[in-house]
């Protein structure tokens, strides 16, 4: 199944502007699948959301000049936790981020990192592209009665 991006609700397109001034406030060059979709979707909800093994889900990709899921805000709030190596482009519901590498010599590949382990190193390799992961996205199962917080039975 293709992925699909619906649009952030405050939604505005993307100009090359945004992308040159994150360019240049990165000192990297975007790797040219990022940049287009920057340009084509300016973030969004993906369709279908699941990755690692339909266990995660990306809530949202970051946009630009976003209320709620700032690209901007996310990569400042993550300047002294990530490493410079990589910058937050998504997120799960649980705080988690989606991130891109944009510095040699893995640049354009997509990390998970998860905020409960903490630390700088704790990136876990999902593609080795943006495009790749994008096309890997699945559904997401539905979780086992015993996961949803209800009561248990036993």
């Amino acid at each position: 199944m293709p992925t699909v991006i619906r649009p952030l609700e405050d939604h505005r397109p993307a100009t090359e502007q945004d992308v040159q001034g994150l360019e240049m406030a990165l000192a990297a060059v975007l790797p040219d699948d990022y940049r287009q979709f920057l340009l084509d979707h300016n973030g969004g909800y993906p369709e279908p959301p699941g990755f690692v093994g339909g266990c995660e889900a990306v809530n949202s990709f970051f946009g630009f000049c976003q209320k709620h899921h700032c690209l901007w805000c996310h990569y400042y709030m993550c300047r002294t936790t990530l490493p410079d190596t990589v910058i937050p482009i998504g997120g799960d519901a649980f705080g988690n981020y989606v991130c891109l590498a944009v510095r040699k010599p893995d640049s354009g590949s997509v990390y998970f990192w998860d905020h409960e382990a903490g630390g700088s190193g704790n990136l876990i390799l999902l593609d080795k592209s943006f495009s790749a992961f994008l096309s890997s996205l699945c559904e997401v199962p539905p979780l086992p009665p015993d996961m949803k917080g209800g009561v248990s039975d036993t």
